[in-house]
């Protein structure tokens, strides 16, 4: 240790200030609890000379003996060994009360759900570096995507097991009609992209609405998803004060005034 070379010097001339500067060391680096700490001492015996001046003749000295303190150190191995046996593990908690403990590590184990939520983190909803003054801005933002995460990964969950359920095994909604086997939230959206719901007004009132007729795989979307086409189609339209339609959902709504 290069304390060592320290000691019996400056400020470490006694047990107690060597103790202190021992400890916080240890304890910055976190190995405290690694290494057996022993402080020893010995005595020496030195001659000084009484008042000012040269030493002559007839000066005189008087004897002092001083405290040496030497620093002894070893690794406990024990503890060392202890530590090796439990480096790697953390707790891993889980609110399926009905895995076991394997069942939960394999799933964790399972990267792939993982990676592919930060890999639609940055493609589907486009995350991007944003300068934020401060975290808290920071952790708010992160919060609203992290919510977009949760909920696309909702209508992927109930979609799929809506295909389980009832055994359909793939669905047409890649383009050219390519099929896939386990649906992703985006290409569900991408499927009811372009459609649009149609209101006519006379005199600011509306005589005609009508919408476009949705397709046999929109309409299967839909009833996987447990949701009412006539729900989808026409109470997610909203007409704002203006008199503009607000576009909902996969729909583009369009205005006629005669």
């Amino acid at each position: 240790m290069e304390l060592s070379l320290k000691l019996n010097k400056r400020d470490l001339r006694t047990e107690e200030a060597i103790r202190d500067e021992i400890e916080s060391i240890l304890n910055k680096y976190g190995l405290k609890e690694f290494f057996k700490i022993n402080i020893s001492t010995s005595t020496e015996k030195i001659r000084v000379k009484i008042g000012k001046g040269r030493p002559g003749p007839f000066a005189e000295y008087r004897s002092i003996t001083k405290t040496i303190y030497l620093l002894d150190w070893e690794i406990d191995a024990k503890r060392l060994k202890k530590e090796e046996r439990a480096d790697g593990i953390f707790p891993l908690l889980s609110t399926d009360k009905s895995i076991g403990p394997k069942e939960a590590l394999v799933s964790y184990k399972y990267q792939p759900r993982l990676e592919k939520r930060f890999n639609q983190f940055k493609s589907v909803h486009e995350a991007a570096p944003i300068l934020f003054k401060n975290i808290q801005r920071v952790e708010a933002i992160m919060f609203l995507f992290f919510i977009a995460l949760i909920v696309q990964g909702i209508i992927e969950r109930k979609v799929r097991m809506s295909m389980k359920e009832r055994g359909v095994k793939s669905l047409p909604i890649y383009p050219e009609y390519r099929r896939s086997f386990y649906p992703t939230t985006s290409k569900i959206f991408y499927n009811f992209d372009g459609i649009s719901s149609y209101k006519i007004l006379k005199n600011g009132k509306v005589i005609k609405e009508f919408k476009d007729e949705l397709s046999s795989i929109q309409k299967l979307l839909l009833d996987l998803l447990d949701i009412n086409e006539d729900d989808f189609n026409y109470k997610n339209l909203l007409l704002d004060p203006s008199g503009t339609i607000q576009k909902c959902r996969g729909f583009s709504p369009q205005l006629m005034i005669i």
